[in-house]
């Protein structure tokens, strides 16, 4: 090979190894606008060149159905801001995890309607990453566990805002699944209430009507000279309003007595 021609191929190897360290930061920067790719499942890290947040996550990931599932009970969950949060996101990526196993994630995902499913870790559909790069208030999701699961799951979601700020494994509220999710207690309170009537106590006093009469006073005779007789009756007195008393019965008797004496005289 001539020099010259070792010359070209080397300074075209040169330039090919640039291009290369060139454009790879540039892949990296711009990151997945179609979604995370499988290579991103056991970080859960995008490749945006820069690194993730370390407060907390204005993005929360919301359990539905409450935190007790029935065994082979689906699960809905929401990912959006946290309460009165006016942040959006862009992309995400999320699994669910055995909380007592978090080495892989477990069940699969139903199709969404804003996001697509990916294979993570050697399972199928049991992860969910977004389609565009368009800002998103909220993502519904519904997620199927093993069968006859028994324990408790987590949700854990990278959130990004923007290339240069997002959010790794945002974690949930965990959600358990029973058996049977025990009937709600209720409590009957009975007030008994004693009303007392009242004693009503009557008081009736009679009084017997008061009679008062003067009997006829006694006839005396006189005998005069002439040996003629003369009786003297004295008319009873007509009872008044003043003789209810006794002592209008003494006074009338008196006045009947001096009546009489002065007549005998």
């Amino acid at each position: 090979m001539s020099y010259s021609k070792r010359a070209t191929f080397t300074c075209a190897a040169a330039v090919s190894v640039l291009m290369v360290l060139v454009l790879a930061p540039i892949h990296l920067i711009q990151g997945f606008p179609n979604g995370a790719p499988p290579t991103a499942c056991a970080s859960m890290t995008p490749g945006h060149g820069v690194g993730a947040q370390t407060s907390a996550s204005p993005f929360m990931t919301e359990l539905l159905d409450g935190e007790t599932v029935v065994m082979d009970g689906s699960v809905r969950v929401e990912l959006r801001p946290q309460l009165n949060g006016v942040n959006r996101f862009k992309g995400f990526l999320v699994m669910a995890f055995d909380k007592s196993d978090e080495s892989k994630p477990i069940g699969s995902f139903k199709q969404p309607v804003d996001g697509k499913l990916i294979d993570c870790s050697g399972g199928q559909m049991n992860a969910v990453t977004h389609t565009n790069n368009l800002e998103k208030k909220s993502v519904a999701l519904e997620w199927v566990p093993p069968q006859n699961f028994m324990g408790q799951v987590v949700f854990r979601t990278t959130y990004v805002e923007n290339k240069a700020t997002f959010w790794v494994k945002t974690e949930s509220k965990a959600v358990a699944f029973v058996l049977e999710i025990p009937a709600a207690t209720t409590t009957t309170t009975t007030t008994t209430t004693t009303t007392e009537a009242p004693t009503s106590t009557t008081t009736t006093t009679t009084t017997a009507p008061m009679s008062t009469s003067t009997m006829p006073a006694p006839t005396q005779s006189h005998h005069d000279h002439d040996h003629d007789q003369k009786m003297t009756t004295m008319a009873p007195v007509k009872p008044t309003a003043e003789s209810s008393s006794p002592s209008s019965s003494i006074s009338a008797g008196l006045i009947a007595v001096s009546l009489l004496t002065f007549l005998m005289r």
